[in-house]
């Protein structure tokens, strides 16, 4: 994770540049790791770690926005 503000600025030109934005979505968060088990796009065993659901439901997002 970025550190300074210098950092951070370079993150978002970057993101920005390549047409990416992070969009903040509340779910309910059992029903969202069950679906992500069900598609294959998380292992049952990394459920409870929050940076691997968070990856899961990333690519499950870009897969829908194909």
């Amino acid at each position: 994770m970025p550190q300074s503000g210098a950092d951070r600025q370079r993150v978002h030109a970057d993101r920005k540049r390549r047409g990416l934005r992070i969009a903040r979505v509340l779910v309910d968060e059992v029903a969202a790791a069950e679906t992500l088990i069900a598609f294959g796009l998380l292992a049952r065993d990394d459920a409870d770690d929050p940076a691997k659901v968070d990856h899961a439901l990333s690519k499950a997002v870009a897969v829908w926005c194909e």
